[in-house]
């Protein structure tokens, strides 16, 4: 399982003419068994707290993976096996959604 965000970003002016870069940020993922809560990794807080401070631009390097790049200088990419340093590993997550007592039908 995976989640993440993938932004696609027109470039007119890349060299040798336009272009479209596309960036990736894994956000969360983990085994695939069905019904499964462990996750391996988990980039939620920390992308999200640079989302909101430092933009997408100023995100790019520390959490995002070039899917396809205009050119070498715009490439950007992890060493930690696609991940960023900052994400966490091992966490176990809680199950994907939770009944609330309101949408249990009475007895």
């Amino acid at each position: 399982k995976q989640f993440g965000l993938t932004v696609l970003r027109s470039d007119p002016l890349a060299p040798r003419g336009p272009n479209v870069r596309v960036d990736h940020f894994p956000i969360s993922g983990g085994p695939l068994p069905k019904n499964s809560t462990e996750i391996t990794y988990d980039c939620f807080d920390g992308l999200a707290r640079c989302l909101n401070t430092s933009g997408y631009s100023g995100c790019r390097e520390d959490y995002g993976v070039s899917f396809r790049a205009t050119s070498m200088d715009t490439y950007v990419g992890s060493p930690n096996d696609g991940l960023s340093f900052k994400c966490r590993r091992g966490a176990t997550s809680s199950p994907p959604f939770a009944r609330s007592s309101s949408s249990i039908p009475p007895k």
